[in-house]
């Protein structure tokens, strides 16, 4: 047990003189991989060496194939931030079930601002240049604990539990001139709208994404970059 916690990817073959069927099952429900009896008969033991092997290495390839297609499936295959689909799973009533019992979370959703005309002018690739600067650049501004996702073409969120509506608030503003400042070379510049929004006690998922969704909607209507939270304009 003690080998097989300090090295998870060893191979463990038990050499036992005891034929007993339960002292070896138990061996084996801790850890072990195989086992040979004695006498130790040298071509068994390399037959049963080989067959572990060739068990390990094929698990690390289910393991790697599996790994792959879970990031496929919750990563945005641009930007390599989670996706829209894993915001789905993320947030679940669970989280707004926290939130009426006294959890804190804020969400902000924000999108590039004239973002068909950067692509109209400069073409796909400067595009796609944009949104990864953009993510790389928002992924250092935020915290571990916050979850960033490509919600849709240039349309981010943000997740940032136990953050209060001035904190989000805050951040957001931080990111939009840091987005400002940004530089991409061969666009000539890069601004954001953003919406804010914390949860309320009674909040559904709907009226939560309603809010931050208007407030975005807001902060675009009324020139763009800038960070509009509750559907207010202050």
């Amino acid at each position: 047990y003690k080998i097989r916690e300090d090295n998870k990817e060893s191979i463990i073959i038990l050499v036992t003189q005891y034929g007993d069927t339960k002292a070896i099952g138990h061996c084996m429900s801790i850890g072990g991989d195989d086992f040979v009896l004695k006498p130790l008969d040298y071509k068994m033991f390399m037959l049963r060496l080989s067959s572990c092997i060739k068990n390990y290495n094929l698990r690390k390839k289910n393991l790697s194939k599996t790994d792959r297609l879970y990031k496929r499936a919750t990563h945005d295959s641009l930007t390599g931030i989670f996706n829209r689909s894993y915001f789905k799973d993320k947030f679940s009533t669970e989280l707004i079930e926290n939130c009426k019992n006294g959890s804190v979370f804020s969400i902000v959703l924000f999108d590039i601002d004239y973002f068909k005309q950067i692509n109209d002018e400069y073409g796909h690739q400067k595009g796609d240049e944009a949104l990864i600067g953009i993510t790389k650049l928002v992924s250092k501004l935020i915290r571990k604990s916050d979850l960033f996702f490509r919600w849709g073409g240039e349309e981010f969120l943000i997740l940032l539990p136990g953050a209060r509506m001035e904190e989000a608030t805050r951040v957001s503003e931080k990111i939009r001139r840091e987005i400002e400042k940004l530089k991409i070379k061969g666009i000539r510049k890069l601004t954001a709208s953003f919406g804010v929004t914390q949860c309320k006690v009674d909040d559904n998922q709907e009226s939560m994404f309603k809010r931050v969704d208007n407030s975005l909607y807001l902060a675009k209507l009324t020139g763009r970059n800038k960070v509009v939270y509750n559907e207010e304009i202050y």
